[in-house]
């Protein structure tokens, strides 16, 4: 049974914010994302990820994207060295995986080849968002999905669910949560299939969100999403719950997702403008 989502049932979601807190206790996520033709999904991701309250984010991302985080000073930035994501390109990220309550992966790699990355990430068990062009390689290596478990979050649009199920679109949008259930059951992940309307699942339990409007039918929507999972995930919150609230609060009114998200939001470039108003 599917049920619709409530703002009250978000905010008990989200973990208490105690006056002790420090980075150190809010998680530290992992994002490999960016390459040189989608520098911003990296940045979008990334200022999402600490948006919605991550202690700590380190990007991992290309030589390009690397520079363009200047513009970002709270994220911690490491180059691959390399000009696009390869096996050299993976090699240097796999060592970031250590230590790391969360990681997101695929958002803005391109034609990038990061499938060595997906299996080091999946073979260590750790929450993972696997988000675009990561999708549409696991759709393209079906070793990987053996390697699936119920701390990975798949965030496919229709398109990327076709690529994974092997399934036309219009048999898709004919009964999309029977195909997401499906798919996540057979695959023991958690499933949050995106559209006008986005369904979450772990193959028993199944939510419908409804939240959102047709302004969010923009390149960068997705990135900012995968962002605001990623940081729930390393804030605590089961794979199921991250993906959930993750996509009500991408959808709700800007007064909802503040209100709800409230002293998380901050970052420390905010106070720097703040003085400048004093």
């Amino acid at each position: 049974m599917i049920s619709a989502q409530t703002i009250e049932q978000i905010q008990r979601l989200l973990p208490p914010r105690p006056v002790d807190s420090h980075k150190g206790k809010n998680g530290h996520a992992l994002l490999c994302v960016g390459s040189d033709s989608y520098i911003g999904a990296a940045l979008l991701c990334a200022k999402a990820a600490l948006r919605s309250g991550c202690g700590l984010v380190t990007v991992v991302t290309t030589k390009a994207v690397r520079n363009a985080f200047c513009t970002l000073p709270e994220a911690i930035t490491v180059s691959t060295e390399t000009e696009q994501w390869n096996l050299s390109a993976c090699e240097a990220a796999i060592p970031h995986i250590k230590a790391k309550q969360a990681i997101a992966i695929g958002s803005g790699v391109g034609q990038g080849d990061v499938t060595t990355l997906i299996k080091a990430i999946l073979i260590e068990k750790v929450p993972v968002v696997i988000d675009a062009d990561g999708l549409n390689q696991l759709a393209a290596n079906p070793s990987l999905l053996q390697l699936l478990h119920s701390n990975v979050v798949l965030t496919p649009h229709m398109g990327e669910m076709s690529r994974l199920t092997k399934l036309s679109i219009e048999q898709i949008k004919s009964d999309p949560i029977r195909v997401a259930e499906g798919f996540s059951k057979e695959n023991s992940c958690i499933v949050l299939l995106k559209d006008y309307q986005s369904y979450i699942t772990d193959g028993i339990k199944s939510t419908l969100n409804t939240t959102g409007n047709s302004g969010l039918a923009k390149g960068g929507s997705g990135d900012v999403l995968c962002g605001i999972v990623t940081a729930l995930l390393a804030q605590g919150l089961t794979a199921y719950d991250a993906a959930r609230a993750g996509a009500f609060l991408l959808g709700a009114s800007a007064d909802d997702a503040m209100r709800l998200l409230n002293t998380r939001m901050l970052i420390a470039s905010d106070v720097i403008d703040a003085i400048s108003l004093l």
